[in-house]
């Protein structure tokens, strides 16, 4: 986990973020036909001890996140996006991760939707988000996923 599994401060939940976004959602509507609903993101930035911000995202955003307090999202926390609505996250469970640079503390953040405002997922969905994290305490998502498409954040 981030540093030895969170030596510092916990990495994975603010992969969560939706973390940090964490950052796609993916849900099933309660309809009859279960669409699944989802918010991706396409990019992670910031440290490990300030904020991050997730961006190129989808659904009912305005396409990226507010900057997340890393601290805030230890125990599960709210992902706040530029058009105001919120996506609130459970504390996420950790496992190592392996699209992470050669070097990189590579770890994957699981959990579950609490609230959401913003109608692009469903409460009660999981997320799951993948979080690089440099020797500098940068923060990314990898660049591809195993078979060598994009990668993109789901929350």
């Amino acid at each position: 986990m981030f540093r030895s599994h969170w030596g510092r401060m916990s990495l994975a939940a603010l992969a969560a973020t939706a973390s940090l976004g964490a950052v796609a959602v993916t849900g099933l509507a309660g309809s009859a036909s279960a669409t699944t609903l989802k918010i991706k993101c396409a990019t992670l930035s910031g440290t490990l001890s300030t904020t991050a911000t997730v961006s190129g995202c989808s659904g009912n955003t305005g396409g990226a996140s507010q900057p997340i307090a890393i601290t805030s999202l230890l125990g599960g926390g709210t992902i706040t996006w530029v058009n105001g609505k919120t996506t609130t996250i459970s504390a996420p469970t950790i496992s190592s991760g392996t699209l992470c640079p050669v070097g990189d503390t590579d770890d994957i953040a699981k959990g579950t939707v609490s609230a959401d405002t913003t109608h692009s997922v469903t409460v009660g969905s999981a997320y799951k988000i993948e979080v690089c994290l440099d020797g500098n305490d940068n923060l990314s998502f990898p660049a591809h996923k195993a078979n060598g498409k994009p990668y993109k954040g789901k929350i």
